[in-house]
């Protein structure tokens, strides 16, 4: 089985101009920037989520189903799930194959990505709508030494999904994470 264990932090980002200058003098190699949505899939009574298991598609860079699962790491200190990832040709293919199988609750996220790599590390500055974050994918080490070359300190990680953080400050009864058609992107323009 080709499972592998992802890690990742992610900050949040209150001066993109300066966070953008640092990475620049950094080196990282810019990828990319696109507009990506994931739809995350469930049974009507929770029983993925409920038992640490995501299944979801996204679109933007590549289009991929997902399989996340919880790891019993508890130590707070990096989010580290159990990855399995497939490319697909054709979401709403794969969407009707995932409702067929029950897998018809849906909750959306879009958000506008930057992507780069460093090293062997994985940076995205992700703008969703309610805020723009940097997240850091890679090993523990490699992990510590950009936050710390990025100015960031332990207690600003966060540990958790951005719909764990949207659940957090949301206003309304909606869990899908869309920008309204109004929306005028800060990082598109990189």
């Amino acid at each position: 089985m080709m499972k592998t264990i992802q890690k990742q932090v992610k900050y949040k980002i209150e001066n993109f101009d300066a966070l953008s200058k640092k990475l620049i003098q950094l080196e990282a190699v810019f990828i990319g920037g696109f507009f990506e949505k994931t739809i995350r899939y469930d049974t009507v009574d929770h029983y993925l989520f409920d038992h640490g298991i995501f299944i979801r598609t996204k679109s933007g860079l590549r289009n991929v189903l997902t399989l996340k699962e919880k790891t019993r790491k508890n130590d707070n200190t990096l989010l580290e799930r159990y990855a399995t990832e497939i490319e697909i040709d054709d979401i709403e293919k794969m969407e009707y194959i995932l409702s067929r199988i029950g897998l018809t609750n849906k909750i959306i996220m879009e958000k506008y990505r930057l992507y780069f790599r460093w090293n062997h590390i994985e940076i995205s500055i992700d703008e969703l709508p309610f805020g723009i974050y940097l997240e850091i994918k890679g090993d523990d080490k490699e992990i510590r030494n950009l936050s710390k070359q990025l100015g960031f300190k332990s207690k600003d990680m966060i540990t958790v999904t951005y719909w764990d953080i949207y659940d957090k400050i949301k206003h309304n009864d909606n869990n899908d994470i869309q920008f309204d058609k109004n929306h005028i992107f800060k990082i598109a323009t990189y």
